[in-house]
């Protein structure tokens, strides 16, 4: 029998195969290439974020390294201050990571971060105790607006410093840190500190600063 229509039939499908290979491999590279670019896209957009939430601190640090230069002989006080914060600008970058992959996260974050902090406190000759009562989980809001309060506070007192301990409590959604902070000398004026979202109240008794702050769920 002639066979020649139904070779031409296959060399035809052999061709037609061909060409949706190469158009598939086509296709395949350009989604791998869309993947790629919106992940670089998304990476920049957190680092992005990263560098505009924490740009105080960046500032402070590239401040405090600059004078170290400057004044030799106090390098190493400005350095353990360069510590503090960048234990800060660590745990607050994690906050922001945690953040972007859900609205609600294990209430301990918070007290990693305030042992992380305490922890390199201890490099400018302060004495820290953390007691923590940290259960359940807590929104990311809440745990960044009260670390960055405590990360003022610590910027803020550094200098005067001798002591700082502090009690983290999570229990129903309520989120409170008290910071009993002793000072090298008697505070005639305490520096007021506000959270946004919470409330604050501040007694001095003597050389000590009692600081205590309360944020409620929502």
């Amino acid at each position: 029998d002639d066979i020649k229509t139904i070779n031409d039939l296959a060399e035809h499908l052999r061709d037609t195969n061909d060409m949706l290979g190469e158009r598939y491999d086509l296709l395949k590279a350009e989604v791998e290439l869309r993947e790629r670019r919106l992940r670089a896209e998304e990476k920049s957009r957190l680092y992005d974020r990263i560098a505009r939430e924490i740009a105080p601190q960046l500032n402070r640090v590239d401040e405090l390294i600059k004078q170290s230069r400057e004044h030799p002989n106090e390098a190493n006080a400005l350095l353990s201050q360069v510590c503090v914060i960048s234990a800060y600008i660590k745990r607050r970058a994690n906050l922001i990571l945690l953040g972007e992959e859900k609205a609600a996260i294990s209430a301990k974050e918070l007290e990693s971060c305030l042992w992380e902090s305490l922890d390199n406190l201890r490099l400018c000759g302060v004495i820290t105790y953390l007691d923590r009562r940290c259960d359940g989980q807590a929104a990311v809001e809440q745990i960044v607006a009260l670390y960055d309060w405590f990360e003022d506070v610590t910027e803020t007192l550094q200098s005067k410093l001798s002591a700082m301990m502090v009690t983290a409590e999570c229990t129903g959604g309520v989120l409170r840190l008290r910071i009993q902070a002793g000072c090298k000398q008697v505070v005639n004026d305490p520096p007021v500190f506000t959270l946004a979202g919470g409330t604050v109240a501040c007694e001095v008794q003597e050389e000590d600063l009692i600081i205590e702050a309360t944020m409620k769920e929502g």
